[in-house]
């Protein structure tokens, strides 16, 4: 597990006994050098859903998450706010920052100290953190909840088209982010006039702001911005690093088959490796570690594993390196060679074939579901295909799962969630699009089922959604054959 080779280690714990009456008493803060322990209260996640006229809802399923100068890919911290109370236990050297996402459209930043004991509790969903064990003010340590909760709604992209029925204006998406540039900056100003002592964790929030929004007023030259690793745990500067290299290198744009346009990220991955020494050390391997990511989401394994190698030469922090390597399928000699093949991996790591898969299942109809994490369709059709399966339970019916997913870390936690890491129907494609099968499948979009009749023949290429009555009758109609 990649967890266990960090040098930040989570171990999670969460209280056997602990009545709402106990917690409400103030925790006691518990001394360990190496540790910063987080108690996290109960929390409703009722208001990370939006609702619009006409039954339409939109869910932000986001996570919160820890990262550090050391360990500067954020981590996911598995909090179960179910339970009145809930440990959390972190194993550092280094002081580390916590992004906490609510209520659908904020996120507020803390940083921690080794030895810190923090509380964490919610009033509507909102998180107010204390720290038990040395003084920070709560105006300053909950500064961007209390700032952010006092501006006027910013509407995004999703949110504006969903209540206007429509896109904004080129003029009207000028106005947004000057309003949030705006706000960002007056945020700066207020966050100082608070900050007289010079607290730390405070401090570097400043600077952050500073230099992503206003970096002529912060660094003399665009090398001095890209050179200040110290910062390299704070999201704001991990988008400002990433932001400036665009702007700086001005990689071309591509159009996918969906119609989205992208950066060329091969492209800026080059231009970044040849302009080097313009970046300080950590800065180099995030901002290149940050590219290869979008490579291995965004364009083919053969494009994935050119560029791979030339990461391997480039980048010795093997946080980076562990990071690939566990949530992208590396193993290129087991897939290179033969596009006739369409490999898969199951929730157990074990390489097969689509083809096996069918010939074990020879005298079952096959219904086979193309979905990812980040298609809403194919996980909003997840309950009806989970009811289906259920309809067919002890006929001669396989249910076949497989995932696009370029990120195995995010399919095993969809897969989780949608009841499916136990199932051994459940696969991910190792090498999805260039397997010829795919290609004839026409496989742009998704969600897709195929029906695969007894004799392992396709029988319906774009087979009907697991909710319709068409999909029963044309499994029945197989079964029959």
């Amino acid at each position: 597990m990649y967890k266990a080779i960090l040098p930040l280690t989570i171990i999670i714990c969460f209280a056997a006994s602990c009545g709402k009456k106990e917690f409400l008493k103030e925790p006691v803060a518990i001394k360990a050098d190496n540790q910063i322990t987080i108690l996290f209260e109960s929390r409703s996640k009722a208001k990370d859903t939006l609702y619009f006229p006409g039954g339409a809802s939109v869910h932000r399923n986001s996570v919160t998450s820890y990262a550090s100068t050391s360990s500067p890919i954020w981590q996911v911290i598995n909090i179960d706010h179910n339970k009145l109370l809930d440990t959390i236990s972190i194993l550092t050297k280094v002081s580390i920052n916590i992004r906490h996402p609510y209520n659908y459209s904020y996120s507020s930043i803390y940083q921690f100290e080794p030895g810190d004991t923090a509380v964490f509790r919610y009033k509507d969903g909102v998180p107010f953190a204390k720290i038990l064990n040395r003084q920070v003010p709560d105006s300053l340590l909950n500064f961007q909840v209390y700032y952010d909760q006092q501006q006027p709604t910013q509407l995004d992209r999703v949110e504006f088209f969903m209540t206007n029925k429509r896109f904004r204006t080129a003029s009207e998406e000028a106005a947004y982010y000057e309003r949030k540039d705006s706000i960002q900056l007056k945020k700066v100003e207020v966050l100082k006039a608070l900050n007289p002592a010079g607290f730390h964790d405070v401090k570097n929030t400043i600077l952050a702001f500073e230099q992503y929004k206003r970096p002529a007023l912060f660094y003399k030259t665009l090398q001095d911005k890209l050179l200040y690793d110290s910062l390299l745990a704070n999201p704001i500067y991990q988008s400002f690093l990433t932001g400036h290299s665009d702007l700086l290198f001005k990689p071309e744009t591509i159009k996918r088959g969906n119609g989205t346009f992208i950066y060329n990220y091969k492209q800026l991955f080059d231009s970044v490796k040849a302009n080097k020494n313009m970046y300080g050390p950590q800065n180099y391997q995030f901002v290149q570690y940050s590219n290869l990511v979008e490579i291995a989401e965004k364009f083919s394994t053969q494009d994935f594993q050119k560029y791979y190698q030339l990461f391997k030469q480039e980048v010795t922090d093997s946080i980076y390196l562990n990071d690939i390597n566990n949530n992208y399928i590396t193993d290129f000699a087991a897939i290179n060679g033969n596009s006739n093949i369409t490999y898969l991996v199951n929730n157990r790591s074990q390489k097969l074939t689509l083809s096996n898969i069918i010939e074990q299942n020879k005298g079952k109809v096959m219904y086979i579901d193309f979905w990812a994490s980040w298609c809403k369709p194919c996980l909003e059709a997840m309950p009806a295909s989970k009811k289906l399966k259920a309809e067919f339970k002890g006929q001669d019916v396989a249910f076949i799962y497989i995932s696009i997913d370029k990120n195995r870390a995010k399919w095993a936690r969809a897969a989780q969630e949608q009841g499916l890491s136990l199932y051994n129907g459940s696969y991910l494609a190792m090498n999805y699009p260039d397997a010829n099968y795919y290609k004839q499948l026409q496989l742009g979009s998704i969600p897709r089922y195929l029906l695969i009749d007894k004799q392992g023949q396709i029988a319906f290429t774009n087979a009907p959604d697991p909710g319709s009555e068409q999909l029963r009758q044309a499994i029945d109609k197989l079964l029959r054959q």
